[in-house]
Order: C-alpha cells, then structure tokens, then sequence
C-alpha cells in the first residue's frame, strides 16, 4: 500500500482509536539519516571497522577504536538535530505514542525526554567503564586522548552500546516483551536491510499473536508484510514527518 491521505487518514483513525501504541524503530531510521552502522551483512564496511563492535576487538585496540566512535558520535549528533526528533516528540507529547522500542543508539531516551522509551542496543550518547561501576555521559569522556580510562578505577571506558557478541540487557528486553503484550496498537518503522534481528524480530510477533493491530512503514518490503493489518511502502522519515502533521 502507498501512503496516500486515505491510508495516511487510515493510520490516524487508528491511532485515535487505541488507548495504548507502542512504536518499534529499527536501524533503517539512521539509515536515512545517512549513519551506517557495520553489520556482518554489510561486508565492506564490517571488514572496516566491525572490529570495534565487539568486546575482543575492542580490548585489542581501544584507541583506534575510540577514533572511530567518536567519528560515529559526530554523525550521531548531527543527525540528532534533524526535525523528525521534534516530529517523534509531537507524537508523544500528544498522546499518541506511549511507548517506544528501539534498537537505534542515537540516544532517544534523552532526546525524546517523555514517554517510556527502551534503546535495547544501548545509547551511543552514554559511556561506562569496562568493570561496568561507573558511568558518563560520552561528550565528557570522547576527547581523552589517546583513549578515555575511568577515573575511579582507571579501567577502560567504551560507549554503552550492544557489542555483537554481547546479549541485550534483561532488564530492558523484559521491559520490551511487557510493552508488546500490552500495546494495543504496534506501529513498525524498519527497513528491508535492516528487519530486527533475533530475538527483536518477534517482538511484532507476539504483539499480533496477543491481539494488537499492527502497522509496519518500510521503505521496500518486509517480512511482517503477511502479518500486518496496514503495511505501507514509504520513507520512514517521511512518514513521520506526514503523520505529525495530520495528526
């Protein structure tokens, strides 16, 4: 379906009607925001830096490492300043999101400031150390040189992201599974390149299979296409910035 102003006018009534709306944002948001981040499937830049996106390669080299967060910092905050923030917030602000899952790490939580927001990936604006007792906010700590250390226990510092090889933290993925079963209304915005990987991808899932509405926005296609009540081929951008509008 395209997103024209009955479909548009659709979604609208259906988020007037539900009195509980989570939206799932995926890493294709970034995406349009031109930050990409490395993902085994992406082999050329993977081959690049993907190192630096797990505990071991990490360890091995903390200060190219770092190099290349604060880079990826950068971008993120620049794309932070881009209007669909201003856009999510008006959605919230007016009741009609309640809750928001995310696997992005451009820190929503602190951007959004409403709402309850889960970054199941963690936040890039965040640091901690690697004995895991104390935490910063990344702007103080990016431009140690050559690599930021704890101040405390002079341990390691890395930005408070989900590294590949590590798991989700419980805490947030139980809160996630508490959101989905509750929601009466999922609103879905991924990209084909980047439909939420397991254990994310069933999410919208058990949302449908505990009896919510399900809307999924995806720039091309989608694996949640057969499931979904509307199912719409857009920008995910210009999807929100459409539906603030309207709304």
């Amino acid at each position: 379906m395209t997103l024209d102003k009955s479909s548009l006018d659709k979604i609208a009534n259906m988020l007037n009607e539900s009195s509980y709306t989570v939206l799932m944002v995926g890493q294709g948001l970034l995406r349009e925001l031109d930050v990409t981040l490395p993902t085994p499937y992406e082999v050329s830049l993977w081959n690049k830096v993907g190192k630096f996106y797990t505990l071991e390669g990490f360890f091995k080299d903390p200060v190219n490492a770092w190099k290349h967060y604060k880079d990826l910092y950068l971008r993120i905050e620049n794309a932070n300043k881009h209007k669909i923030i201003e856009h999510l917030k008006t959605l919230f602000n007016k009741g009609y999101i309640q809750s928001m899952i995310t696997t992005c790490i451009n820190g929503f939580s602190e951007l959004i400031e409403t709402g309850n927001i889960i970054e199941l990936y963690g936040s890039i604006l965040k640091s901690h150390c690697t004995t895991n007792e104390h935490s910063f906010k990344t702007r103080d700590v990016i431009d140690k040189f050559p690599e930021p250390l704890c101040p405390y226990d002079k341990s390691p510092v890395r930005p408070s992201i989900t590294f590949y090889n590590e798991n989700i933290k419980h805490r947030e993925w139980l809160r996630a599974l508490i959101e989905v079963e509750s929601a009466e209304l999922v609103l879905v915005l991924s990209s084909n390149e980047d439909e939420f990987e397991s254990p994310v991808n069933m999410l919208p899932i058990l949302a449908k299979l505990n009896g919510s509405r399900l809307i999924v926005v995806n720039e091309t296609r989608s694996l949640l296409k057969d499931i979904a009540d509307v199912f719409i081929e857009h920008s995910l951008l210009k999807f929100i910035e459409k539906l603030a509008k309207i709304l």
